[in-house]
């Protein structure tokens, strides 16, 4: 849905929206195999080997898919603006980050899967990537109230965000405070 918000092109929807939809069936044929033979050991069986490879393959696949085409839109659609230039580079750094990080999770799932199939080490990263999902769900909804703090306050954000929020907007300023970017906010930056 935020790609389709951002590039108002339903066509960009098809594909990450077919790699979600090839996920469910793929993930309703595993769950097939383990009720119908009621062995977890079944789902390394020939066709539940091929059904969870097709599965992580397209889950890893749909998060680069999503996360690259909004960093392209986010990054083409910047205003010059200073106020929304800071929440577009802080929007473009959650997405990539998020990206990588439920991606690489779903990436390494999949290599333990094919590589270490009778030891079920798959399983762990299975359920700590439910875990991702629900924490970059959490972190999106939770970054709307700081950018709304940013763009109706001119990016006052004290008291507004989390410890976290607030210390990764300090390294954003650090780090274009270094490129000398930044010079006006030089008494902010020291006193956190």
């Amino acid at each position: 849905m935020r790609v389709y918000m951002l590039s108002g092109n339903m066509k960009l929807v098809h594909f990450p929206s077919s790699l979600s939809l090839l996920q469910l069936v793929f993930g309703f044929v595993l769950w097939g195999d383990l009720t119908v033979q009621h062995l977890l050991s079944a789902v390394h069986e020939q066709m539940g080997q091929i059904g969870g490879s097709i599965e992580l393959a397209a889950t890893s696949i749909c998060d680069i898919a999503i996360s690259i085409s909004l960093w392209f839109h986010l990054h083409r659609n910047r205003s010059g603006f200073a106020r929304t230039e800071t929440v577009v580079k802080k929007l473009i750094l959650y997405t990539v980050n998020i990206g990588l990080l439920t991606s690489g999770a779903s990436s390494l799932t999949l290599i333990l899967w094919l590589a270490l199939p009778q030891n079920f080490g798959f399983i762990s990263l299975t359920l700590i990537r439910s875990k991702l999902y629900v924490n970059s769900l959490l972190v999106t909804l939770n970054y709307r109230k700081t950018a709304r703090a940013i763009l109706n306050e001119g990016g006052q954000t004290q008291g507004t965000t989390s410890r976290f929020f607030q210390d990764l907007d300090e390294n954003i300023q650090l780090h274009q405070f270094s490129k000398g970017t930044d010079i006006q906010h030089a008494e902010y930056m020291v006193d956190p």
